[in-house]
């Protein structure tokens, strides 16, 4: 079996979403990933976390 990375995800998004769609959720990636983890760990925003 062929081991998938990271970029051949990245690829196969290219491919079938676009250059647009794809780039769109490369950028929200990290604010997604911030919301994530104060609603997992129970944080919340102060100065500290950004």
């Amino acid at each position: 079996m062929e081991q998938w990375h990271v970029s051949h995800y990245y690829v196969k998004a290219q491919k079938e979403l676009g250059a647009a769609k794809t780039s769109a959720y490369y950028a929200i990636a990290p604010f997604v990933g911030a919301l994530i983890s104060v609603i997992v760990f129970r944080g919340e925003f102060t100065m500290n976390f950004f």
